[in-house]
This record gives C-alpha cells, sequence and structure tokens, in this order.
C-alpha cells in the first residue's frame, strides 16, 4: 500500500494508458461492424406526390371581384320612362285628348321626323372674259357663283388677276386672256385653290338642308332647313336651333336649356 501510496499518479496514468490502448485496439473492429451493417442495410427511397399548390385566385377571389365590380360601376338611369325623379305629364292632344307622355319622344324635338336631307353645294362657273383698259393683257373675268348654304345663293362675281374680291382672288390664267383655258382661283374662306374652264365648273358639298315633319303638331312642316335655323313646335313654348345637319341625322339645341336632340334620317331603299 505504501508503494501505491508513493506512486498513485503513475499508476492512474497506466490505467488511463491501458484503457485508451484497448479502445485503440477495439475502434477498428466496430469500424468494420458499422460498415458491414451500412453494406446489409436495405435502402428504400419512398417518392411521395408533390403537394398541388392552390392558385392564388382562392385566397384573392374575393378581392379579385369586387375590383371588377368597381372597374363597371352599376349606371343608373333616372330619366324617361322611369317616374321617381320625372313625374308622368298629360298632354292636351288633337280633339281635346289627354295624351299620356311617357316616353319622352311622344312631343318635342324627339318626336319630330327627318323626310329628306338634301346636299348643299358651292358651284363655280366661268362666265366670259372682258376687256378694260384696251390693252392686250387687260381683262376682267366674269363668274357665276352659287352657294347653296347662302339666303341668295346666286351672284354674279367679276375678277382681275390678283386682285382680290369677297369671295375668292383669281391668281393665273392658262391660255390667252381674252379665251382661257383654264382660270386658277383661291377661295377667300378656306384658302382652297380651285381650277375651273368653260366647260368645267367647280363644285363640291359645303353643307346639307334637311326636311323635317312634326307628327303631334298634326304632321308639320319643315322645308329645307339649315344649321342656324330655328324651329317652333306646335304646343311646345320652346324653341329649337339647328346646330349640326349631316347626311344622317340633324340635331337640334333648345334656346332655354341647351340640351341637344339628334334625329336620325332613315333614308328609303332606292
Amino acid at each position: 500500500m505504501e508503494f501505491v501510496k508513493k506512486h498513485f499518479e503513475k499508476v492512474l496514468l497506466s490505467a488511463v494508458l491501458l484503457g485508451l490502448a484497448v479502445a485503440a485496439a477495439l475502434l477498428p473492429l466496430q469500424v468494420s461492424r458499422v460498415r458491414q451493417y451500412l453494406d446489409d442495410t436495405v435502402t428504400v427511397t419512398v417518392q411521395t406526390k408533390p403537394k398541388v399548390f392552390k392558385p392564388l385566385d382562392e385566397y384573392l377571389g374575393t378581392n379579385e371581384s369586387l375590383l371588377k365590380r368597381f372597374a363597371s360601376p352599376v349606371e343608373f338611369n333616372f330619366s324617361t320612362p322611369h317616374n321617381v325623379f320625372n313625374p308622368v305629364i298629360w298632354r292636351k292632344g288633337q280633339g281635346g285628348r289627354l295624351e299620356k307622355i311617357s316616353t319622352g319622344n311622344q312631343v318635342g324635338p324627339g318626336a319630330l321626323v327627318v323626310t329628306n336631307v338634301s346636299e348643299l353645294r358651292l358651284t363655280v362657273e366661268y362666265d366670259r372674259a372682258e376687256s378694260v383698259g384696251g390693252g392686250s393683257d387687260s381683262f376682267r373675268y366674269h363668274f357665276v357663283v352659287i352657294r347653296d348654304t347662302d339666303s341668295n345663293p346666286r351672284r354674279n362675281q367679276s375678277a382681275t388677276v390678283g386682285i382680290p374680291n369677297t369671295l375668292f382672288t383669281l391668281t393665273k390664267v392658262d391660255g390667252p386672256p381674252n379665251d382661257p383655258a383654264a382660270l386658277h382661283l383661291q377661295l377667300k374662306d378656306d384658302r382652297r385653290e380651285i381650277v375651273v374652264s368653260k366647260d368645267k365648273p367647280y363644285t363640291r358639298v359645303v353643307g346639307y338642308a334637311a326636311d323635317l315633319m312634326y307628327p303631334p303638331g298634326g304632321n308639320q312642316t319643315f322645308l329645307r332647313r339649315r344649321v342656324k335655323d330655328t324651329l317652333t313646335l306646335k304646343g311646345d313654348t320652346e324653341k329649337y336651333k339647328i346646330v349640326a345637319i349631316n347626311s344622317n341625322e340633324v340635331v337640334l339645341s333648345a334656346d332655354s336649356t341647351q340640351k341637344r336632340t339628334t334625329v336620325k334620317f332613315a333614308a328609303s331603299p332606292k
């Protein structure tokens, strides 16, 4: 025991070293057993079907439906034939009989019928050359101008080269001055360049006139009415001004409210 007490540290160190030696000797055996176990073990790989990703519509469908509703707002129509804010009007018709105005087009400008639309033309015809001043180049040229949009459509107009008149300026004369082959004119209103000759006048459409009928007024007729003309309908205190006419429709505007009404023209098939 005395020996153990004197050499305790050495004995303990020897025991530890002996344990490490035994562990080192057994380690290759343990590694071999583990490798053999891994080789003998069958590895089974199980493939599972991936989970289907839910589209965002399931989560955002409600929000998207609300956005679509905002993109297409509901339009409320408070005009005729709805009578919430438009009380029904009764009107005394022909023979004293009361008529219910339910559609808004039974009387007033909406009840007008366009029976015909005709073209209004501007025509410039060469008439003759007149010698003035005695010189071979001193000539005045005479024209007949027909502008259907005017109250007095036909007028005679003369011109000399380079001097403007109320309608146009004669800019150039082709051929002999006393018997020109063609005359070049510049219109005053739109600065358009045109050419006229003896055999070929200049013509183009510059507007339209309309014939209208008003059945509620006992087939009241308005013939050859043009833009800026005013219509007074029988039984209606309002006045309506024609603000536009084309080949398909007539547009009227009420003087007091400036409300516009478009009356379509349904041309009969030829």
